[in-house]
């Protein structure tokens, strides 16, 4: 369980690594959302049918005894900022004013 500083966020990082149904990875996930606790899910089976059902990654342990690495689930935004529509490359027809873009 992860949380924040000021106790307001709580996260339950799970490693699942036995089989488990999607029906019941997700009423797991539900039954921590009714708590108020946000949930991830870890696992390194190659295929597991409820990875994009539920917030999780999939990592793999190399054989040559190097670091485990995310293949799969993880993403993150960057937001990058258009100061002048005008030149603004991203987006056409954007709002004025500094938003994010990208």
């Amino acid at each position: 369980m992860a949380t924040s500083p000021d106790g307001a966020r709580r996260v339950a990082l799970e490693a699942q690594m036995a089989a488990i149904s999607i029906t019941d990875i997700k009423a797991r996930t539900d039954r921590y959302a009714a708590a108020g606790v946000e949930a991830c899910w870890f696992t390194d089976p190659k295929t597991v049918p409820w990875l994009d059902a539920v917030p999780s990654v999939q990592i793999t342990r190399p054989e040559d005894g190097g670091p485990v690495q995310i293949t799969a689930g993880a993403a993150r935004f960057e937001q990058e900022w258009c100061h002048d529509r005008a030149d603004c490359d991203w987006h056409s027809g954007c709002v004025e004013g500094a938003v994010p873009s990208g």
